[in-house]
């Protein structure tokens, strides 16, 4: 009881506190040295409170001083250049009370929210974006983000506000108010109200059977189909090249318009993957049905685009053979009427060249194939996780059958990804885990991508939230004294190693370059393996450390091991080249001019020797094993 008293009266002297601090502000201007004071008085008594008694929730006492003292500044002044002085003072007079950064950046964000300039505004967006990434499961940053959001991305926050481990009480209410906006607004697009309708009736129990969420989900399919044939019919229209200026103009609109239309649905589609980890457990299994069969649909469209992009191929080719062949025919012909040939002989070329231009056009890699590859890695790793916890929504057989569909739709993700000529330059930066971390936050909180810079950045980021999901999967392989213990199911990790390499190794026969030292071979050459699909290998390992490996490739059991799993299942071809020492391996891989080399941690210093153009990965950033 006497604790009750005490705290109390703690708490009636912030109140107190607070208020003569707001009536000096109206007195004296925002830069009152009494004011100041006065807020010294409110940190002390609420540092002492924390002290006396370690049950206090330290952040609902910082949140009350911050309402009391130090919103009122920014409520009730211009945003001018003095104020923004005082704004700093007051940003460095909260980490006196060494709250974590992300509460800092918070609050801070909010300071500038208050004044609702053009200025102010972005810099509470970046406070709260850097908050997001100092604290990615915390849930306040977010749900401040979409208060300044367009509906959709507004809602995406919200969503992952609701999933972040450390709640926002208001987060929940947030939530609910935007669906029942989202769905009696008359500016909603009929697909922003299915998605609500969807969303709000996984939250609640048994919502699912009713007939609004079945009349919503067959709606949402059926969109996604139309949505897909529109694409495919968008893409025959786009491709006319003999088209005039002003209808090639109009077409580029159309296709412009097609763009914006998939940026949506994707991220309608991402919505509904972060709804189905908040919903009810009831609800789950339905949700994560409702995606594969989406994710399948967008992959059927990928596919048939491919098709037709092959039969489009092999009607060019067949058309430059019968062209060739009529060509040929007319210069035989003119030749024996006449020897002026030298006209037709330099026809004949440039329409080679022409053809060999069209067919080495890269493709592009798809939005919605990464799209596709995220969510369900994000779902595969979300059900390992909580079914290992004991979380009993994820037990049911349903939701473990539709893992196995997410599993599938993996695999054919991947295999297409890995078709796909400049897929290594995108992914291999994944290999920086603080980059892949910041732009994962950068596309959970971005609200629109504009131009091609933007699709750029866009495809970057959705790959580095892949790769985020796949290196948590690789850190569950756990050492033991024998070697690596690989997980029961690592063949998506495989798959994904693979993608880092084969279109580099597609492209040309030089070889990749391992850069090693004995005992770190030894260790790494089965974390290696996965990279060594169908590329010319050379070990360069110091002649002075080569105690069990020469090069004869007579090594240890391990080594052993894996230089015949690479030579026979990868149909690799495999040299080891003892050196003097570190400086001649490296001088030895640049005189074979290869265009990757695998470094250990250990040589990286003295990578620079390399030439410029050869890239370098380190083989400690793979955690790949052999069986």
């Amino acid at each position: 009881f006497q604790n009750r008293r005490f705290l109390a009266s703690r708490m009636e002297q912030v109140r107190k506190y607070g208020s003569a601090v707001n009536k000096l502000y109206r007195e004296e201007g925002v830069a009152s040295t009494k004011a100041a004071a006065y807020r010294a008085k409110i940190r002390e008594t609420i540092a002492s409170l924390c002290s006396s008694d370690h049950s206090i929730d330290r952040d609902e006492l910082l949140e009350c001083m911050w309402q009391l003292a130090y919103y009122p500044v920014a409520r009730g002044a211009q945003m001018d250049d003095h104020l923004r002085l005082v704004l700093c003072l007051l940003a460095g007079e909260l980490q006196l009370m060494t709250p974590p950064s992300a509460v800092i950046f918070v609050y801070v964000g909010d300071l500038h929210r208050y004044q609702q300039s053009a200025l102010s505004l972005r810099l509470a967006r970046l406070y709260y974006t850097r908050a997001v990434m100092e604290d990615p499961e915390a849930a306040r940053p977010l749900n401040q983000l979409s208060i300044m959001m367009d509906p959709l991305p507004a809602l995406r926050c919200l969503l992952h506000a609701a999933s972040c481990c450390k709640k926002f009480r208001a987060t929940e209410r947030n939530l609910e108010g935007r669906l029942s906006k989202l769905k009696e607004s008359p500016s909603s697009s009929p697909s922003l109200i299915r998605l609500a309708t969807l969303i709000e009736a996984a939250m609640t129990e048994k919502k699912t059977e009713e007939e609004p969420y079945k009349t919503a989900a067959k709606e949402w399919t059926e969109s996604l189909k139309e949505f897909a044939k529109e694409m495919r019919g968008g893409k025959k229209k786009g491709q006319s090249p003999s088209a005039p200026q002003p209808v090639r103009n109009g077409v580029q609109q159309v296709q412009q318009g097609e763009e914006k239309k998939e940026k949506d649905t994707l991220l309608l589609l991402h919505c509904l993957s972060i709804a189905a980890g908040v919903a009810h457990p009831s609800n789950s299994s339905a949700l994560i049905d409702l995606i594969q069969s989406s994710l399948r649909i967008l992959l059927e469209r990928e596919k048939e685009e491919e098709e037709e992009e092959v039969i489009k191929i092999g009607r060019r080719r067949r058309s430059a053979s019968d062209s060739e062949e009529e060509e040929r025919r007319v210069v035989r012909g003119r030749r024996r009427r006449d020897s002026e040939e030298d006209e037709d002989e330099e026809d004949l070329p440039g329409k080679g060249k022409k053809k060999e231009k069209d067919d080495s056009m890269p493709a592009a890699a798809s939005p919605s194939l990464l799209v596709a590859l995220s969510i369900s890695l994000e779902w595969i790793q979300r059900v390992d996780e909580r079914r290992t916890g004991g979380d009993q929504r994820y037990a049911p057989t349903k939701v473990i059958k539709g893992k196995m569909k997410l599993e599938q739709i993996v695999n054919m993700t991947l295999q297409r990804l890995n078709e796909m000529e400049g897929m290594t330059e995108r992914v291999e930066c994944l290999l920086d885990a603080d980059l892949a971390r910041k732009s994962l936050v950068e596309w959970r909180v971005v609200e629109r991508m504009e131009g091609e810079e933007g699709d750029e950045r866009a495809i970057e980021w959705i790959a580095l939230w892949t790769a985020s999901i796949v290196r948590e999967e690789e850190g569950s392989i756990q050492q033991s004294p024998s070697g690596f213990v690989p997980r029961s199911d690592h063949s998506i990790m495989r798959k994904m190693a693979a993608l880092h390499m084969n279109a580099q190794s597609n492209k040309n026969e030089r070889p990749l370059s391992v850069v090693l030292q004995a005992n770190v071979l030894e260790r790494r050459l089965g974390k290696i393996r996965s990279l060594a699909d169908r590329s010319h290998l050379i070990w360069y390992v110091p002649a002075s450390e080569l105690a069990r490996l020469d090069e004869t490739k007579s090594a240890s059991k391990a080594a052993r091991d894996a230089l015949r799993f690479i030579e026979t299942e990868q149909h690799t071809r495999v040299r080891v080249l003892p050196t003097g020492g570190i400086a001649e391996a490296l001088a030895r891989a640049t005189a074979e001019n290869a265009p990757t080399a695998l470094l250990s941690l250990d040589t990286v210093k003295d990578a620079e020797s390399l030439p410029p153009h050869t890239k370098c990965l380190h083989v400690d950033s793979f955690t790949h094993s052999y069986k």
